[in-house]
């Protein structure tokens, strides 16, 4: 019995400093576009998409103008949520969904002086927090493009982020560690996502600035074209 074919090199070493030469490459004839094999393949490969296929929950399988595309769900709405809400903040116009009821979450002495002292710069990026009294602090609202996160989970985190990035004020720096960490909250494995969801997904993913990877470094989608696939299966020597 024979193994299966080995994947060539460079097939998952896609960078966020690529030409943006997609859409060139996509209007010429599917034999000519294909780039050789190993090659570094195009910017986004969420354009020109034909049809998906959702798999066990998590993963999407894409036909493009490119060839074929695997999208993890979790990874690449975490880049989609991380680049809106990063442009929002730097244009300064965040929205905020308010919550109906403030969601009350009791946290040890120092952990709440600590989230207390940056307010304003948790106010900044979408984060409504205030004293509650006692041991608690309320959530009163949380940025727009996030799903409705869990308030203990996400105070918890956001926390710990805090300690780690120390008393820095409000640098842009510690408002991009505290919007990854808000994007924990987005679509996760196992979520059933509705075709229009998807479908808005990969529109906004045509549109991202870096693609290939969430905001903690890890692979938002694999491509392959279609001669490769036909290489693996003997088809094209």
């Amino acid at each position: 019995m024979t193994g299966f074919p080995e994947l060539p090199r460079g097939l998952f070493g896609q960078s966020e400093g690529i030409g943006a030469s997609f859409g060139k490459l996509a209007a010429l004839p599917r034999s000519q576009s294909e780039p050789p094999l190993g090659a570094p393949l195009p910017l986004s490969p969420f354009q020109g998409v034909s049809c998906f296929l959702v798999l066990q929950d998590l993963y999407i399988l894409l036909e493009t103008d490119a060839g074929f595309a695997i999208v993890d769900q979790h990874a690449l709405h975490e880049r989609v949520v991380y680049e809106k809400l990063l442009a929002a903040y730097r244009a300064g116009n965040v929205a905020v969904q308010r919550l109906l009821v403030p969601a009350v979450v009791e946290l040890p002495p120092a952990d709440k002086d600590l989230l207390l002292e940056h307010v304003d710069a948790l106010r900044a990026t979408g984060l409504l927090i205030a004293d509650f009294g006692g041991v608690a602090v309320q959530l009163e609202g949380y940025p727009a493009p996030l799903r409705r996160p869990d308030p203990e989970a996400l105070i918890g985190g956001l926390v710990r982020e805090l300690r780690e990035v120390g008393d820095v004020g409000e640098p842009e720096a510690l408002h991009e560690r505290l919007h990854s960490r808000a994007c924990r909250s987005a679509v996760m494995a196992g979520d059933k996502l509705a075709d229009a969801e998807i479908e808005e997904l990969l529109k906004a993913a045509a549109k991202l600035e870096h693609p290939h990877n969430c905001p903690h470094g890890r692979p938002t989608v694999v491509s392959f074209t279609t001669g490769q696939l036909e290489r693996w299966f003997k088809r094209r020597v």
